[in-house]
């Protein structure tokens, strides 16, 4: 899957009720690109590869998440439920901003706020307000922003892995968070910084209804 906008593949599921779940082997998606939408723009980015939201769930054996815009790929919880995704033997490299991070703060369409905060991202594997991901047999690189994050209330645990070239190579938001989760045979190197615990902009997935089709 190749030059998608907005969002390339999603798992969704925002109600009480039911189950939105994807199983996927030798999935690639690439050059997935931010939609302009000057309505929505002041809430998350968008562009990116996988998202599983709300009470999603997904798993992935064999996979490639190249150029995404905002995020490579992320469960995003809320509250709303607590999305979980597994991932086995992927790749997910060059990560960028999502489009509205290159625009200047106060002019129409940024994603950056007067005092210089960006809601951009650009980071590979997010996990936040209850969405869990579980990796294993990976490489992150590349990413403009972070590797690997994870946000407020998220779970992320990494297995046998490399991360490398991202603008951080780990960014733990919750100081409380057991790091051993992160350090199974995982290697970090070679990022501007290798581990971090910077409070950085990671919306949560109430954020995103707005983008998501009626």
């Amino acid at each position: 899957m190749r030059g998608s906008l907005g969002w390339a593949v999603r798992v969704v599921n925002f109600d009480d009720e039911g189950q939105a779940r994807l199983e996927a082997t030798d999935l690639v998606v690439a050059d997935t690109e931010s939609v302009e939408d000057p309505e929505h723009v002041e809430q998350s980015p968008n562009g990116i590869a996988l998202t599983v939201l709300g009470r999603g769930s997904a798993q992935v054996e064999r996979g490639l998440f190249a150029r995404s815009r905002g995020f490579g790929v992320a469960a995003l919880g809320s509250g709303v439920g607590e999305p979980d995704l597994s991932l086995t033997d992927v790749a997910v490299v060059a990560t960028r901003r999502a489009a509205c991070g290159d625009i200047p703060a106060g002019s129409a369409g940024s994603c950056i706020d007067p005092g210089g905060q960006s809601r951009a991202a650009g980071s590979g594997l997010v996990a936040t307000d209850g969405g869990s991901i579980v990796v294993e047999a990976f490489r992150v690189e590349g990413a403009e922003e972070a590797g690997l994050v994870v946000g407020r209330t998220g779970r992320l645990e990494a297995r046998r892995g490399t991360a490398t070239g991202n603008g951080i190579g780990i960014n733990v938001v919750d100081p409380d968070y057991d790091m051993t989760l992160l350090s199974d045979e995982v290697l970090v190197y070679g990022n501007g910084v290798d581990v971090a615990r910077q409070d950085i902009v990671v919306p949560d997935a109430a954020d995103f209804r707005g983008w998501l089709p009626q």
